[in-house]
């Protein structure tokens, strides 16, 4: 058993009240997880068709947007509560999905933790998120419009897009290797994507890349760290 069991809500409650619900045929049913990161995804409300949640063959769980920028719109600058309760009369039934447990009487809180902000907390979690490639697409643009920007190069990035990676002088590819390195870069490769969903989100973001050129993008980063 669990030491500890956790139920997100969007606000602070004292007792988490036992409500009807179908999954308990009707019956007053407070819902929790021993997974306090579990817990975090559930402090919005989405539906099944924005949002996908679940794990494969028993690997890390994970969030799946199936709607661009939704988890945007659903947990940033969103604040929640992730109540702690004792496990003593929570079980496991049979129609339940897997992380979740039932207790059929109200749960007295034992804790309290205040999230300021869901989608930061998320990404910071054991959770793995897995964007739109539309989304990431539009990070990317933005992340090296932000670049170019900065830099003393005379090009915009609607023109960078249209020149073969080959064809790139030095000074471009090392832009665009400090910008797959930047932070806000970084915090989008936790997502657990494999070249082919990389190549994707570029790909939507109108950017020409072949996967040869992907490839050859990784090993002028993969030079860039070992000099």
């Amino acid at each position: 058993m669990s030491a500890k069991m956790y139920h997100g809500s969007h606000k602070a409650l004292d007792i988490i009240e036992a409500r009807p619900h179908y999954l308990a045929q009707g019956k007053k049913v407070v819902f929790a997880t021993p997974y306090r990161d579990i817990a975090l995804a559930f402090l919005a409300p989405w539906k099944d068709q924005d949002i996908d949640f679940g794990r494969i063959n028993k690997g890390k769980y994970y969030l799946s947007e199936l709607k661009p920028n939704i988890f945007e719109k659903v947990f940033k600058g969103v604040s929640g509560y992730i109540h702690t309760l004792s496990p003593k009369n929570f079980v496991k039934e049979p129609q339940l999905w897997g992380p979740e447990k039932i207790s059929y009487q109200d749960e007295p809180v034992l804790n309290i933790e205040f999230i300021p902000d869901i989608l930061k907390s998320l990404k910071g979690s054991s959770i793995g998120m897995k964007f739109h490639p539309k989304s990431t697409a539009t990070l990317v643009n933005k992340v090296a419009s932000a670049f170019l920007k900065k830099s003393k190069l005379n090009i915009e990035v609607s023109q960078l897009m249209e020149i073969p990676f080959s064809n790139w002088p030095w000074e471009y590819k090392k832009l665009f290797s400090d910008l797959l390195k930047s932070d806000t870069w970084k915090s989008y490769r936790k997502l657990q994507a494999d070249d082919k969903d990389i190549l994707n989100w570029f790909r939507w973001g109108g950017w020409a890349f072949t996967m040869e050129e992907w490839l050859m993008i990784k090993r002028f980063l993969f030079k860039q760290k070992t000099k």
